[in-house]
């Protein structure tokens, strides 16, 4: 089984929480991961379970959204969310042609406490017949809580779903929505 991590964040973030996460992530994990950033980061690990990726999506979200007013509330910042969305259908293109099995996005706010992490991953994994799954922490939210999502490349769907989540998201279609978040 193939399997291939995949996040995304700012030059900020990594300072903010980034950086943790992928001490963490190299420690406990066995996989690779994939990381799509927009900007050098010039004390970023290197290391070679770890593949960057340009985020050739980048000017077109800033311009999607570049008269969007600024709020706290992340139910209305797509911008955001878009580059999660970006990550994943870049990484989505790299893995399949890298022929990976499964795509695994986790939040790099993230943290690996133990080495049985990849162990838990693998059972979260999607059926043959299913594009994705998540781990849900609490439902009651009245949204899914995606901070890992688990991509079954295999499956026949799963091109058009990761594209057209990736082109709402990056084209600013998400706006004709009541909610613009992932």
């Amino acid at each position: 089984m193939k399997i291939v991590y995949c996040t995304t964040f700012s030059k900020a973030g990594f300072q903010e929480y980034a950086r943790e996460f992928l001490e963490s992530f190299l420690l406990f994990s066995d996989l690779d991961l994939i990381l799509v950033l927009d900007e050098d980061i010039n004390d970023l690990p290197v290391n070679s379970k770890i593949k960057v990726i340009t985020n050739k999506y980048s000017n077109q979200i800033q311009n999607s959204y570049k008269d969007l007013k600024k709020t706290d509330d992340y139910r209305f910042q797509p911008n955001r969310f878009s580059y999660k969305t970006s990550c994943v259908k870049l990484s989505y293109d790299y893995a399949k042609n890298n022929n990976f099995e499964f795509l695994i996005w986790i939040d790099a706010d993230s943290l690996i406490k133990k080495p049985s992490f990849d162990h838990v991953i693998k059972s979260l994994l999607p059926e043959d017949n299913h594009i994705a799954s998540f781990f849900d922490r609490d439902s009651s939210y009245g949204y899914s809580e995606t901070g890992i999502v688990c991509f079954n490349i295999l499956h026949p769907d799963t091109d058009k779903f990761i594209y057209d989540c990736n082109d709402i998201m990056v084209s600013g279609g998400i706006l004709k929505y009541s909610e613009w978040h992932d």
